[in-house]
This record gives structure tokens, sequence and C-alpha cells, in this order.
């Protein structure tokens, strides 16, 4: 079988055997996902709807308990209104009494006052008038006869409460107002009673008039009509409440244990035994909470498990409760639970129909790729060769260019050793000359040896010095540093200065100095480039009077290095930055101008070349930063 018909055949196969293997795979933990998803999910419903049954019990007891506080201040506040309006009813009848009467005296005036305001009756016969003189505190009017004609200042309620000095403080400050007393009624003298007064001052008679009324006369009335309201109202799905009294667990509403109601319920035991009204009692005297217990629920007459709501009203010493039943929950459970079946269902139906489609799909295209692919494979199979050549030729360059890299570190390990063999022989060179007056006495106060001995001195310090030059030029910097652009040159120029007079070849350094930061011994060997290319440019050209030029521009930072060399071809000046791009035929590589730019680039500066009058020019430009970024170029290399 021809091997591309093979592939052709394994392209086909293996997305079907793949997909088929990646569908069962899939398939099997879809299974074990989806079951676990199921699981949670209800879990995670049930848990959700249980805290929002009970929050909803919750919020429903305490609306509750808010709804009776707010029945139970209008029920006061419609009272104190009332006892108010006699109190003025009372404050007119004196003054229409006295407009009347013109021509009684005030004493005349008073007794048919006091007869008028003690005849007065309202509340069903409950309601009275009391009058009392400001000044004296004796009792003018009361339904009380013992207390009429009494000094009253000393007056205590059953709380030991001064009435009198609180009555008469409210009239200083206000001339009228409310307050409390627990006071014997009329009708019971043998149990004091929370009463509300409100009293005003007549100042005409100088005497203050008042009534109050009882809070329990409205309060049986009242607690009964909340009993109905609450044993009529219903939430969610015919959810009730329940109210029982703290003191003796008598069950005053449950809508759901009628036969039960007015009893004690102290003693009674839910279907496990628990005393659960004890522990409504225990919990809602404690702050309120959640209590479960077992009970009729009315919808199924089965005795299922239960969660009520229980919160104390103190006002009224009731127990307010309401709850749910599990079974309730479950219900919602059961129907959310065939919901999630449905749709796993549509779930699993969905996954193996687009698994089909998908299959179908990659059939048809495995087939047609597999025409198109043996009809390719010739074609790859031709161009292989190529790409693998031109790969080659790729590597080949950048062996060529750590090659590079390599001479410089090896010509730099070679100028060390030679600077160390060279140093001991050059010591001894200038101990020798140093030591000729002592050797030769004819030396001694001779100026022709003296001047010999300096030129040679001078020398021999000038070669140790070139040596130093040249291991330091060539070592690689460490770290970036700020550098004076005028040294660098002047250290550059120094290593070349002999080779370039030996060729005619004139240097020259203009402009003033300014600063960079940098690898400053990179940047050296970028000028030591740039002036050995204007060099053989001039020797190529066979200028006989050579120069060179660099123009330092310290306002707009930048180096323009310039020849008369004869500059450099038109089609080639876009070029020259390439690797491996050379004009030297065999002798260049071709990577020491782009090597230059990439040294540059890594001091944010950059580099480009121009024709002028006689020869090329380089221009250095660097950045207004002078920030260095970017990775050494020398160490990116390793």
């Amino acid at each position: 079988m021809d091997k591309s018909e093979e592939i052709t055949k394994n392209i086909i196969r293996l997305p079907i055997y793949s997909l088929l293997l990646f569908a069962l795979l899939l398939g099997i933990s879809l299974f074990f996902i989806v079951s676990e998803y199921k699981a949670k999910e209800l879990n995670d419903y049930k848990t959700i709807l249980l805290y929002s049954k009970k929050e909803l019990a919750k919020m429903e007891v305490k609306s509750t308990i808010a709804g009776i506080d707010n029945d139970y201040k209008h029920l006061i506040n419609k009272e104190k209104k009332y006892i108010k309006d006699r109190v003025y009813e009372a404050d007119n009848i004196i003054k229409r009494v006295i407009k009347n009467n013109p021509n009684l005296s005030k004493e005349q005036l008073k007794n048919i006052i006091k007869q008028t305001v003690s005849a007065v009756r309202f509340k069903n016969g409950d309601g009275y008038y009391f009058v009392y003189n400001y000044d004296t505190n004796i009792m003018l009017v009361h339904a009380f006869k013992k207390l009429i004609g009494k000094n009253m200042i000393n007056f205590q309620d059953a709380k030991g409460t001064y009435v009198f000095k609180k009555s008469k403080k409210i009239i200083k400050e206000n001339r009228e107002g409310f307050f409390n007393i627990y006071y014997i009624k009329p009708t019971n003298t043998k149990k004091a009673y929370k009463k509300v007064v409100f009293v005003k001052y007549i100042p005409e008679l100088n005497w203050v008039v008042g009534t109050g009324f009882y809070i329990d006369n409205s309060l049986k009335k009242f607690q009964k009509e909340q009993l109905n309201k609450i044993n009529n109202k219903r939430y969610g799905e015919n959810q009730y409440f329940f109210i029982m009294n703290a003191k003796n667990c008598i069950m005053l509403v449950d809508t759901n244990a009628k036969g039960k109601i007015g009893k004690s319920w102290c003693n009674l035991k839910d279907l496990k035994g628990n005393l659960f009204a004890k522990r409504f009692k225990e919990v809602a005297l404690n702050g309120g909470g959640f209590v479960r217990y077992y009970w009729k629920n009315p919808e199924t007459n089965k005795i299922e498990e239960k969660i009520s709501y229980v919160e104390y009203y103190p006002k009224f010493n009731w127990i307010i409760g309401t709850g749910v039943y599990l079974s309730e929950i479950n219900k919602i459970i059961d129907k959310q639970k065939e919901e999630i079946e449905k749709e796993t269902t549509m779930l699993y139906f969905i996954f193996f129909g687009v698994l089909f489609l998908v299959l179908s799909i990659v059939l048809f295209f495995a087939y047609r790729l597999s025409k198109k692919t043996k009809k390719a494979f010739n074609i790859y199979k031709d161009d292989l060769e190529n790409r693998i050549d031109k790969a080659v030729k790729e590597s080949i360059k950048k062996d060529k260019m750590l090659q590079e890299q390599a001479k410089l570190a090896q010509m730099g390990e070679m100028i060390g050793m030679i600077a160390h063999q060279w140093r001991q022989p050059l010591n001894a060179i200038a101990l020798y000359i140093q030591s000729l007056p002592e050797m030769f006495e004819c030396c001694e106060e001779n100026e022709e040896c003296e001047e010999f001995i300096k030129k040679n001195m001078k020398t021999i310090k000038f070669m140790s010095n070139t040596i130093d030059d040249f291991r330091n030029f060539f070592k690689s910097d460490k770290k970036e540093e700020k550098f004076s652009i005028k040294k660098e040159l002047d250290k550059v120029c120094s290593l070349v200065s002999a080779q370039l007079k030996t060729h005619n070849i004139d240097l020259e350094i203009l402009g003033e100095d300014f600063e960079v930061i940098g690898y400053k011994n990179q940047f050296a060997q970028v000028i030591l480039n740039l002036i050995t290319n204007s060099k053989d440019a001039i020797l190529e050209n066979k200028i006989k009077e050579g120069k060179i030029t660099i123009i330092l521009d310290k306002n707009n930072k930048k180096l323009y290095i310039k020849d008369n060399g004869g500059g450099i071809k038109t089609d080639n000046i876009n070029k020259i930055f390439e690797p491996y791009f050379s004009t030297k035929g065999v002798q260049g590589t071709g990577i020491g101008l782009y090597m230059s730019k990439m040294i540059l680039r890594n001091m944010q500066a950059d580099i480009y070349a121009k024709n002028s009058e006689n020869g090329a020019e380089f221009v250095i430009e660097f950045s207004p930063e002078l920030s260095v970024g970017g990775v050494d170029y020398f160490k990116s290399l390793n």
C-alpha cells in the first residue's frame, strides 16, 4: 500500500476513533457529573427553601407583633384624645357658666360650676371629672366623696408616685398635659389599675380640671379583637398563627386545635413525647426562635414534623407563633426533582444529538481532507527538503554570530595573557634604563643621557597603558553606568591612532562632551567598528589624504562620524544594518553594523547612515531620557 494512501485512511480513522473514545469518556463523565449535580441541586434547593420558609414564618410573626403594637398605640392615642376632648368640654362649660352669669359672685359661680361638673358622666358612666385648687391643693370635685375638701399635695398612687406634685409640675411647665398613675377604680377599691390622666389649668378660677381612663377597660375588648383578627389571618398556602398565654400555657388561638382553645398546654406532648408548649415558652422568653415538633397537619390529617417560629409579646404576656410542615416542603422538592429529571433527559438528548451531528460533520470533512491531503502530501514532500535547507542556513547564520561573540571573548582573553607576559619584561626594561646613571658614570649629569631615559620611560609607560586599554576594551560590561562620550572616544582613538597614522588618515573629534547611560565598553566597540569601516573605505578607494571626523552634538544628544572614503552605494545604504549583509566580499561577516545597531538599541539609541559630500556619514542618536531598557545584546547570545 502506498504511504500517501495509508496516511489518507488514517486521517479518516483517527478523528472518528478519537471522537468515539472522547464521546464514551464524556458520556461516563456526564453521567456522574449530572448525578452529582442533581443531588447537590436538590440539597441546595431544599436548604434554601427551608430557610426561606423559616424566614417567612419569622417575618410574619414579627409583622403580626408590629401590627398589634401599631393598633395598640392607635388605641391609646384614641383614648387619650377622647379624655383630652372631655377636659376641653369641661373648660368650655366653666367658661360659659362664667360668661352667662356676670352678676353672680365668684363663690356662687364656683358652686354652680362644681355642681355642674360633678354631675357629668361619660364613657358608659365610668368617666368622671376631678377638680382641685391649684394654690391650696384642695380637692373640689371627685367621684370619691371622701376626697373632696382634702389637701391632696402628699397623695400617692399605688406605686408611690406623688400624683398632685406631678400634676402641678405639668401645669407649671405647659399649662396642660398627660401623665400615668396606678389608681383604684370607683367600682373596685381593692386593686390599683394603670390610668392615663389629662389635666388642664383654668386661669379664671385658678383651678385644675382633669379626667382619665383605665387602660384595662379598653384592653380586654382590644385583645379580643386582636385574637379574632389573628385567628382569621392567613399567609402563603393557608398558613395560620397560634397564640399562647406565657403564664399558664393556655392556648388562645390555634386554627388546628379548636377543641383545646382555652386550655393549658403545659403538659401536652407531641408524637415524640416532647413537651413542645414548654419549649415554645422557653425559646420565646429567650428572644424568640425556631422549635421542631410533631403536630397534626390539617391538610393531610396526619401527624407530621413541623418547624415553628415563636416570639414573646410582653405587653399582653402572649407567645405568638407560626410554622411550616416539612411535608409541604417535600412536596415542592418532589416537583423540583421532576423538573430536574426533565432537564436531565433533555440534556442527554441534546448531548447525543450534537455528538451524532459532530460525528457526521467530522466524517464528511475527514473524507474531503483525505483527498486534499493526498494531493498536498506530494507537494509538501518536495517542499520539505527546501525547508530543511533553509533551516540549516539560518542555523549557520546564528552559529556565525555566536562565533563572532566567541572571537571577541577569546581576543579579550588573549590580550589579557599577552599583558601578563609583557608586563614583567617591560618592568625589567624600565629598571635597566633607570639604572643607566649608576652603571655608567658618563651618564651622570649628561643631558643627552637624561633625555634618552625620559623618552624610553615614556614609551614603556605608553606601551603599558596601551596593553591595559586593549585588555579593558574587550571586557564584557557587568552593569550599566553613566559615562562620558568624549572619554570613550579618546580611548578608542588611542587604540587606533597608530594604525591610522600609518595609512596617513587624520582623525579629528569636535563638539562639546555629554554623558549617557549604558555599557561603555560595548559602546567603544561600536565606535571602533565605525572607524574601522571608514578606514577600510578610505584604503579601498585609495584616498591619499584620508580623514575621519567625529562631531559631538550635546544639545540634540547626537554623534556624527564622517569620512571622505567615497560613500555607500545607493542600493546598499538601506541594507548595511541587516545581518550577514557585507560589501567586503568573503572577508566580511556582515554582522558588524547589525551588532552595533543592537548594542545602541540596548542604550535606547539608534544609528542610521547617509552619504555626505565626500563619503559616508553615520549618525548615532540618543533618547532624551538617557535611560537604558531591554537586554544586553552580548549576554542574550549566551
